[in-house]
């Protein structure tokens, strides 16, 4: 998914570092770490940053002061129903702009629609992206009503405070989790939108765990790396494809480590395959013995295998998931399979033409040199432009005249309503005349 990231700026020292207030309330483990890997990025750089996060960050600095507010046992307990659903059904979901980025929507496909990079969508993909934008505008509209209630509620007895409806205005620069001259598609964005795709991914890998890095050391036939992400737990897969899932991988020559949560009830003993309950993906990714990714598709993990020049299975199961995969095959970098689907051969069928089919490697590698390829690495975009935001205080220049604009106005619908009018004066005149 193409994240958004806000960070509320404080006041510059002297010695030109800042107190920095990262707010980060999304409940997913992976999307911590593309937000933290931007407040790191930053706190090296000297600033001292105040994070408030639902989730105990895996990534750390000592310039962070970490406020850790975890979900009340109910919110906890919503979030693992619902992705415990969400892993044994198929779902959709959408995205949305609050700084007036162009609506490209004859283009730019939703989330989840798979468009071939610099390729044109069909006509049912537009119709499908248009219908999300409308949904999306619309859930939009009923949840800031209850966001307005909430916001009165908190503060609204407090002069100081501005406008529900006056928030986006105070927004100058936003970071998105993307990299469009790579990825696509080519769209305009205004200059206060800054691409840092590939954030979390580090210049030079850490070493690895001792016993994770002489597994893959010792991988002569090469290794896979298989991932479901930190949101599917082990109780959320069906038993009978986990199943198919462990018998394949246990009989091939490569070893696998396997991300699992459980290791009291592991799928299967075999030799060649390693658990782990948390294993550092992008180190693991950079490992030349590394020859397949088995992904859940998600947009963090898709951007470090090609960052990496990994090919992939992806096996997608909800959100933007379907999509990311969707734009995976397309552009050749590996081939995707229903979780829901699964089945034993057709899973080790796919394995084996990722493996044995050089015209995947040799995609994602040439794409990972593309993707790597910018004026400023990610890191050096947040820290440039965030330390730009604080030097024109606030830059308020960048931002899109339509923010400070009614939906009248921002239309031009007043225009078209007066020359309406007057059209319709005109001929009325001319109906009076020749009559």
């Amino acid at each position: 998914m193409k994240q958004v990231l806000l960070l509320l700026l404080g006041l510059i020292s002297t010695s030109q570092s800042a107190n920095i207030l990262g707010i980060f309330t999304c409940p997913m483990p992976s999307h911590s770490i593309v937000q933290m890997s931007v407040a790191k990025a930053l706190a090296e750089k000297g600033h001292n940053v105040t994070i408030l996060t639902t989730v105990d960050p895996v990534i750390k600095h000592k310039n962070f002061n970490v406020i850790h507010i975890p979900l009340s046992p109910e919110d906890a307990r919503y979030f693992k129903e619902l992705f415990g659903s969400l892993g044994k059904t198929d779902t959709d979901g959408v995205l949305g702009s609050i700084v007036a980025n162009p609506r490209e929507l004859s283009y730019v496909p939703a989330m989840n629609v798979g468009v071939e990079k610099g390729a044109i969508m069909t006509f049912s993909q537009r119709i499908k992206t248009l219908a999300m934008s409308w949904g999306y505008r619309l859930w939009d509209a009923i949840e800031n009503v209850e966001n307005k209630k909430r916001y009165n509620f908190l503060y609204g007895d407090d002069p100081t405070m501005p406008r529900f409806e006056d928030l986006p205005k105070n927004i100058s620069l936003m970071f998105f989790n993307s990299h469009g001259l790579s990825e696509g598609p080519i769209r305009p964005n205004l200059p206060g939108v800054i691409e840092i795709g590939g954030i979390q991914i580090k210049d030079t890998p850490d070493p690895l765990p001792k016993n994770i890095a002489e597994f893959l050391d010792d991988a002569r036939e090469g290794a896979i790396l298989l991932s479901l992400g930190s949101n599917i737990q082990s109780d959320h897969l069906q038993s009978d494809t986990v199943k198919k899932m462990f018998s394949v991988l246990s009989k091939l020559k490569l070893k696998v480590i396997w991300k699992w949560d459980k290791l009291e009830h592991i799928p299967g003993n075999s030799s060649n395959i390693l658990y782990s309950k948390w294993l550092p993906q992008d180190d693991i990714l950079a490992h030349p013995n590394i020859k397949l990714f088995i992904t859940h598709a998600g947009r963090g993990g898709i951007s470090e295998a090609s960052y990496h020049g990994k090919p992939m299975l992806a096996l997608p199961m909800f959100g933007d998931q379907q999509g990311n995969a969707g734009s995976m095959v397309k552009q050749g970098f590996g081939l995707s399979l229903k979780l829901l689907e699964l089945k034993e051969k057709t899973f080790q069928n796919t394995i084996n033409e990722i493996l044995q089919n050089s015209q995947y490697k040799e995609n994602v590698e040439n794409f990972s040199k593309l993707y790597r390829d910018r004026p400023l690495t990610a890191r050096q975009s947040v820290i440039y432009w965030t330390e730009y935001v604080m030097r024109y205080h606030g830059a308020k220049h960048l931002q899109s005249p339509l923010v400070h604009m009614d939906f009248i106005a921002a239309n031009n619908l007043d225009i078209y309503g007066i020359l309406g009018v007057s059209v319709a004066f005109v001929l009325y005149l001319i109906y009076l005349f020749l009559d």
